[in-house]
């Protein structure tokens, strides 16, 4: 097949321009002598139907699914064309003695599988981020050293914690001040729920349908939900796991199936981590 792009609409104020357009992108080679760059060609895969995802520094995932590869065949897919989508720019205001140049924004959309990847933007040398490719949803922010290694102080906007990206939108800026964040570990251990992808237990058809009925919620001081988990693994929630939330109080629970609930109340204060395990009551 073949990736081409388009510049889009005009650059975020005060941030870099968009990339260019054209079919020559980052990470997509020619297949052959003779052929265009933008083609790719993948080979080896086996028979049956696949997914495709082609994504660009810049640039918003594109996904293409249900193809189907067929043995000892050369299946040929219509242009995947990347558009350079929202762009969202703003500024941090770190504390002293934090460097800027260490620090990335990581935007995490909601609701999306944990093996997708974040959209990063690294901070210039005052604190301004600048990213695009952005679809519609909402995303989670927050402001970290780069290298996604665990660490108390974490930022986040004082306004909201999450970006909406409206279909169609122009380009958003965020708007400070940030404040320094609470950290939120949640961590269900009961047998009964299926295991996690790390684990070696032994997945039974009892313990995915129990899985599949269980939730996991936490609100907020004002009573409004800011997580809610269907279905849950043992020891797993993936990126959802970790909570980077604005000081409070708040209620972390995990319902099971036919009324069985579990839950805890927490006060989260400023570059503290709390760790909140759901266990198997005796």
């Amino acid at each position: 097949g073949r990736v081409v792009g388009t510049a889009g609409s005009r650059g975020v104020p005060g941030g870099p321009p968009p990339p260019p357009p054209g079919p020559s992108l980052p990470g997509v080679e020619p297949s052959g002598p003779g052929r265009e760059p933008g083609t790719y060609r993948l080979t080896n895969l086996p028979a049956g139907r696949v997914d495709l995802e082609v994504q660009s520094a810049g640039r918003r995932l594109e996904r293409v699914t249900g193809v189907e590869v067929v043995a000892d065949q050369v299946t040929t897919l219509p242009d995947v064309r990347l558009t350079r989508g929202c762009c969202v720019a703003g500024r941090v205001d770190l504390p002293k003695g934090e460097r800027a140049t260490e620090r990335q924004v990581l935007f995490r959309r909601e609701g999306e599988a944990d093996d997708a990847p974040p959209i990063t933007a690294p901070l210039a040398a005052d604190g301004s981020f600048s990213v695009c490719g952005f679809a519609a949803g909402s995303y989670r922010v927050s402001c970290l050293a780069e290298g996604f290694a665990p660490e108390p102080l974490v930022l986040i906007p004082a306004s909201s914690t999450s970006v909406v990206v409206p279909e169609g939108a122009a380009d958003i800026q965020v708007e400070g001040p940030w404040i320094l964040a609470g950290t939120l570990s949640l961590r269900p251990d009961d047998a009964r729920l299926p295991p996690s992808p790390w684990d070696s237990e032994r997945l039974t058809p009892e313990r995915q349908r129990f899985g599949a009925a269980t939730r996991v919620t936490v609100t907020g001081p004002d009573g409004r939900t800011v997580l809610s988990v269907q279905p849950v693994s043992r020891h797993w929630l993936g990126n959802q796991g970790f909570l980077y939330l604005p000081p409070g109080r708040y209620l972390a629970r995990i319902q099971f199936p036919e009324g069985e609930a579990r839950e805890e109340a927490v006060d989260l204060k400023p570059g503290v981590q709390v760790d909140v395990t759901f266990r198997k009551k005796p």
